[in-house]
């Protein structure tokens, strides 16, 4: 492959170039929208991935080693809090998640950090596919368009083939910027693709009625649009930038619009709509809860353990960071954050690089940031999708700094040759 034979000196092939890794890459990015059993599909194939990698020679670049530091921390905090509760069934099963989960992250940054133009485009194309399958279903269950699509709603929302609405509409968020880069850098005729598949991917993630995808939808959308407009160099593109911001804003607002006219959605939309439910508020409600549990986090440094939270309290955290604190101790919460923080900088640091694979760093960036900010009300530490984008960004962090370190040797080698 190109990126691994320039910059390795064509020393040895890359992990993609077996047609046999590639198909489990896309299988196992596939699979990442089918979960609505434990464990699902994604943890089959990915295992099965993981091993063909190892086989194949996978290697890791001193920057995921920086990654690999932070998930370990994070994970043998969570290890130790568990053991001060004991280990059962329920509390063995988290601990073994979350290192599942976090080796995910780890395998997919070398992969991209590797071949970054090839994984990011099967990756891509992969996710976008199981998002528009995830949220057809979603819209076929809401509406009950087909005997027995009652299984893909749940509380009278969609959820698609996800347990849960509230991670099933996020989970679409990647997709849906990718499709809209599409629309606006049309590539012969990729737009009348993207637009119907962008259509169901947003009618099924505001048929989910999760007010966190809304605002991870809304907040992501402004990230890709701002970092599209000033990375680009032509104004004519700013131009088309502008231009196809506000035509997909009215044509949203008349999806919207749309769907509001059903009575049942009315209905629905009218309650999710408010901003702090019945549940959020008050003494009791998440963000007291939040509050009260804040000098039992302060006086654990070990943590309380996982879902000991729920116990004490009488509910989940609903904040990752909270969470991360109350069942992986301080060690645990400090390396999560420590985590995400740098997963941002990196992020920022090399999205502005000017690469094939940039437009898709943008995407991922921005879905990340949405994804951060919503977990200050979700948690997320157990969503795979989570990991998948931190693993992309640090692989393409990892894929630019190597990049740019070969630009930067070629005038040198120039001039040993000329000599």
């Amino acid at each position: 492959m190109a990126f691994v034979s320039t910059m390795h000196g064509g020393a040895r092939a890359g992990v993609l170039d077996s047609r046999i890794l590639r198909l489990f890459l896309a299988l196992t990015v596939f699979a990442g929208g089918f979960v609505f059993v434990e464990p699902a599909p994604y943890e089959i194939v990915f295992l099965a991935f993981f091993l063909l990698t190892l086989i194949a020679g996978l290697k890791f670049t001193p920057l995921i080693a920086i990654q690999i530091l932070c998930l370990v921390g994070f994970n043998i905090g969570g290890l130790i809090a568990a053991t001060l509760l004991g280990f059962d069934t329920k509390i063995a099963t988290y601990v073994a998640v979350s290192f599942y989960l976090a080796l995910t992250a780890i395998v997919f940054a070398a992969i991209v950090g590797e071949d970054p133009e090839r994984a990011t485009t099967i990756i891509g194309r992969a996710w976008i596919a199981a998002a528009a399958l995830a949220a057809l279903l979603g819209i076929i269950g809401y509406f009950h368009l087909l005997p027995g699509a009652d299984f893909f709603t749940l509380y009278g929302r969609a959820r698609g083939t996800f347990e849960d609405p509230n991670v099933y509409g996020p989970f679409l968020i990647l997709p849906a910027l990718l499709l809209v880069q599409t629309v606006l850098s049309p590539v012969g005729g990729r737009t009348l693709v993207a637009l119907p598949l962008l259509a169901v991917i947003v009618t099924g993630l505001l048929l989910s009625f999760s007010r966190a995808a809304w605002v991870h939808l809304f907040l992501s959308g402004l990230c890709l649009t701002y970092l599209m407009f000033i990375t680009s160099t032509s104004n004519r593109f700013r131009f088309r930038i502008a231009a196809v911001t506000a035509l997909g804003f009215l044509a949203s607002l008349a999806l919207l619009a749309g769907l509001l006219s059903i009575p049942s959605v009315w209905e629905f939309f009218q309650m999710r709509a408010t901003l702090v439910q019945d549940y959020d508020g008050g003494a009791t409600g998440r963000f007291g809860t939040q509050l009260m549990a804040l000098p039992d986090l302060f006086s654990t440094p070990l943590g309380l353990g996982p879902h000991e939270f729920g116990v004490r309290f009488g509910q989940d955290p609903h904040n990752v960071f909270i969470n991360a604190f109350a069942a992986y101790g301080w060690l645990g919460g400090i390396a999560y954050f420590t985590y995400v923080i740098l997963t941002l900088m990196l992020g920022l640091r090399f999205v502005f690089g000017t690469v094939p694979w940039q437009r898709f760093f943008i995407a991922t960036l921005s879905a990340f940031v949405g994804l951060v900010l919503i977990g200050l009300v979700v948690d997320t530490d157990h969503w795979r999708h989570f990991y998948l984008l931190s693993g992309l960004i640090w692989g393409m962090s990892a894929a630019n700094l190597a990049h740019a370190r070969f630009q930067q040797a070629q005038p040198l080698a120039a001039r040993h040759v000329a000599a």
